[in-house]
């Protein structure tokens, strides 16, 4: 008993810590344009089909270390569709073959895990508007799984797409007041898989590239901003 109550005390002490170290969580929205491979092996980026833009909806937690490194978990939602031609051949003499255009909608969930760089310039501190502002920089992996609901006869009855993609963002804090916090995210996504692979199938729904800005509020649980960057020498 004693060395649970000693497990639980460190456990309580550690998430304090951690608190007291800029922890924050909030919610953030958005659009992003999806765009995908052409059917040429070396071709370029176009739009995905039926769907050029998304609307995105985020929750997110974030970690501000004392110093320039800050760390962030988020699980976002956009609704998605699908286009894809079907063809269809009458059973009767000459067969003539009819073709006809197919929305599947959807959803697409993703999991961001993210490790960003404080780039604020030490000269904004100069400026009482200015000195709120915080500037990251940073990479991130995101694993992520596309549902497709059923379309058109003889589409399949629900397809589940998975892949992981790899980002780059700019997320900028305003800390308004000790506890709130404005919050902006600009991020590239790709999928290494899809981007630089030699093989396309026109059928999938397999999109390469992802670009998207959003905004939203965080709340800080620790009643303090973290503590700023070194001034530069």
């Amino acid at each position: 008993m004693k060395k649970l109550i000693t497990a639980c005390a460190v456990l309580v002490l550690a998430v304090t810590d951690m608190a007291a170290q800029g922890i924050s969580a909030g919610l953030r929205t958005g659009t992003s344009c999806w765009m995908q491979r052409t059917t040429e092996k070396s071709g370029p980026l176009e739009a995905t089909p039926a769907q050029h833009r998304s609307w995105d909806q985020e929750v997110f937690v974030r970690w501000e270390r004392p110093g320039r490194w800050a760390f962030e978990a988020g699980f976002s939602h956009a609704s998605v569709k699908k286009s894809e031609i079907l063809s269809v051949t009458g059973d009767d003499f000459p067969y003539n073959t009819e073709y006809f255009q197919n929305i599947r909608p959807g959803h697409n969930y993703d999991l961001s895990l993210s490790a960003q760089y404080d780039i604020t310039c030490a000269h904004m501190k100069a400026c009482p508007l200015l000195r709120r502002l915080r500037s990251y920089v940073g990479v991130s992996i995101i694993p992520t799984v596309t549902t497709l609901r059923p379309g058109l006869d003889p589409t399949p009855d629900e397809q589940n797409v998975f892949q992981t993609w790899t980002g780059l963002s700019h997320t900028m804090v305003y800390n308004v007041t000790q506890h709130l916090a404005v919050s902006t995210a600009v991020e590239g996504r790709f999928a290494p898989t899809e981007l630089f692979s030699g093989s396309f199938n026109a059928g999938e729904y397999r999109p390469a590239a992802r670009m998207g800005v959003r905004l939203g509020v965080a709340y800080r649980f620790s009643g303090r901003p973290a503590p700023s960057a070194a001034p530069a020498h």
